[in-house]
Parts: C-alpha cells; sequence; structure tokens
C-alpha cells in the first residue's frame, strides 16, 4: 500500500486539491517454465491525480517475462 501526501507548498497553491492519494496494489508472479514468468497487477486508487471530484480508479494489468 503507498500514500502519497502533498506538502504545504503544494497545498498552497492547489487548495481544492485531495489530502493525499492512496493506491492499494495486489501482485505476484508466476513462472510458468525456466523462461517465461507472467505477474498480473491489481490496483485501486482514492484519489487518482489528487482530484476529490474524481472517481476511484481501479486499473488490472499483466506483465510477461521471457528469458532468452
Amino acid at each position: 500500500m503507498a500514500r502519497a501526501t502533498l506538502s504545504a507548498a503544494f497545498r498552497a497553491r492547489h487548495p481544492a486539491a485531495a489530502a493525499a492519494e492512496t493506491a492499494f496494489e495486489i501482485t505476484w508472479r508466476q513462472r510458468i517454465d525456466a523462461r517465461l514468468s507472467v505477474q498480473p497487477d491489481l490496483q485501486y486508487i482514492v484519489h487518482p491525480a489528487l482530484a476529490p471530484t474524481r472517481d476511484h480508479a481501479l486499473i488490472v494489468g499483466i506483465r510477461l517475462q521471457r528469458r532468452f
């Protein structure tokens, strides 16, 4: 889990910004064989881009790694 907070200088310039962006992430890597692995990733972000009026974001990704 990660949480990004704003500096006092940034908050003074952008008073409408959310206080923080919070990301929850689940990921793992599974080896398929000696040269191939797959790594799914799921992220849920509260106040993406520090915008309090935006909906929360759900991001799904996958990484494939092949060794030669």
